[in-house]
């Protein structure tokens, strides 16, 4: 759904840069996510929500924590 490539594509591409890949990653998706494609992102993401599943202070607190942990 993205314009230029989709999310797959662009977890690979930042996967690939050795700068980049201690980079947490966070999916949020309005496209219901099959099993293959949650197996697919495995331990590439460290979450997966579904758009509207979590609620937004909670989003961002989880981004925080992975803030201080990168920090």
């Amino acid at each position: 759904m993205m314009p230029e490539m989709d999310g797959f594509e662009f977890l690979q591409v930042l996967r690939q840069q050795p700068q980049w890949q201690s980079i947490p990653v966070i999916v949020v998706s309005a496209k219901d996510l099959t099993a293959s494609e949650r197996l697919q992102l495995g331990d590439a993401v460290q979450s997966i929500y579904q758009k509207g599943e979590m609620d937004r202070q909670d989003l961002l607190e989880e981004i925080q924590d992975l803030i201080e942990v990168a920090t």
